[in-house]
């Protein structure tokens, strides 16, 4: 019974932890933070228009956010 528990676990978590909501315009959720966290952002518009990205949570700090925007080796 533990085994087929940990197993379902092991399939199961990596399922839902893949479901990040809706993406959105990366442009509108830096400037959401920017709002929310008193910040500004530098970018090239042209450059980040073709971005989209999962919200990250609004009750998260700017330090777990910017985890979200490290590149991932595409």
């Amino acid at each position: 019974m533990g085994f087929a528990l940990l197993c379902f676990f092991l399939w199961v978590l990596p399922l839902w932890s893949q479901d990040q909501g809706q993406a959105l315009p990366l442009k509108e959720i830096l400037i959401a933070i920017e709002q929310q966290h008193n910040v500004t952002f530098n970018y090239i518009e042209q450059e980040i228009i073709v971005f989209n990205i999962p919200a990250p949570n609004p009750s998260t700090t700017i330090e777990q956010k910017s985890i979200t925007f490290k590149p991932k080796p595409s």
